[in-house]
Parts: structure tokens; sequence; C-alpha cells
């Protein structure tokens, strides 16, 4: 039957102010869709992803973990969920995230590079790497997996797959301030300047 035409339009204009940096508009219009719609999940989803970009991890667990119990079968629900433990320093329970968002769909690039920054934070470089590489294969020009696996490689002193790897993810995105200041990193390691 679908959502009723004032929901969807409600919730058309709550993700084009998540998009543009207004969280707080955005925020309002996902609480005013679910004071509607109680069971509306892609509400509870960016409400959560929302208040952990503003900082609040409690209730984004909480209202993510609510978007999933409405429906379990969204894989971006988990990654997002797993995204905010990770920060939060939960690392088994982001990386129980990511295998359920990869159990619903294996060929998420995002879910493999997130399940490989949780090994590499958790010392399991080999498994970090593997899950990079897999995001790699999924989504070539992926700034972040080239980044985070030029990372590893500097850990294992392969310090030009790093160098590589750094300038790779630059020029897919110049204004990457992390892979820029990797990329110093191993260059001023080398006694190189930039």
């Amino acid at each position: 039957m679908g959502e009723p035409r004032g929901i969807a339009a409600l919730f058309s204009e709550a993700v084009r102010n998540h998009r543009a940096g207004r969280l707080a508009e955005a925020e309002r219009a996902y609480r005013a869709i679910l004071a509607e719609d109680p069971r509306h999940a892609e509400s509870f989803n960016l409400l959560g992803v929302a208040e952990a970009q503003t900082g609040r991890p409690a209730p984004a667990i909480r209202n993510i973990g609510r978007a999933i119990a409405l429906n379990g079968q969204e894989p971006s629900f988990y990654n997002n969920l797993g995204e905010v433990f990770r920060l939060q320093g939960r690392l088994p329970e982001a990386a129980r995230m990511f295998r359920a968002t990869l159990a619903l769909e294996p060929a998420y690039a995002e879910a493999h590079n997130n399940l490989g920054a949780v090994r590499h934070a958790m010392g399991l470089l080999e498994e970090a790497i593997a899950h990079y590489r897999r995001a790699l294969d999924l989504k070539t020009h992926y700034p972040e997996a080239l980044n985070n696996i030029g990372a590893a490689h500097q850990e294992r002193n392969q310090g030009d797959l790093a160098l590589m790897r750094f300038r790779q993810a630059i020029a897919i995105r110049p204004d990457y301030a992390e892979a820029h200041g990797n990329l110093a990193a191993v260059l001023l390691g080398r006694g190189q300047f930039v």
C-alpha cells in the first residue's frame, strides 16, 4: 500500500536537510514522521545517524536498533549501527554488526571497509587487509578503503605500497586530509619533504 503522501514528502525533505548538514531540521522531520508513523524504520535509522553525527551515541544506538527491529533485512541499518559502535570503541559489537551487514549483502563495500577498520584496530592486520581489498574489488574508486589499506601497508613497513595507496586516495578526493597526513608521515619518515 505504501506510505501516505505527506510522510513521503516530509521524508524527502528530511533527507535533503540531512545531506545538506542541517541536522537539527532533519531530526525534527524524522521525529514528525515517527509521530505519524511509529513503524517508519528508515526514519528511526536516519534519526540515529543524525544523533551519532551530533555526538549522541546512546540515542543513536537505540533508534538504529529500533529500525533493525522493524526491518531486520536492511543491511544499511546494521552497517550504521556498527559505525556507531566502532566510533564508541565497542569493537566486538561493531564487528558483529558489520558481519550481519555482510550476511545480508556480501557485496557491501562500505561494510567490508568498516569491518577492516575494526579488525585493524583489534590488531588483526591480515584480516583487515583482506576486507580492505574486498572493498576495493567491489568499489575501485573508494578513497577511504585506499587510505585504510595504505595505513595497513605502512604498519607492515611496506612504504612503497602505502605511498601508492595514499596517492590513489588523494587523486580521487584531493581534499582528503587524513590521506594527505598519512602520505606526509611516510615521506617525512623517509627524510623526504612533501
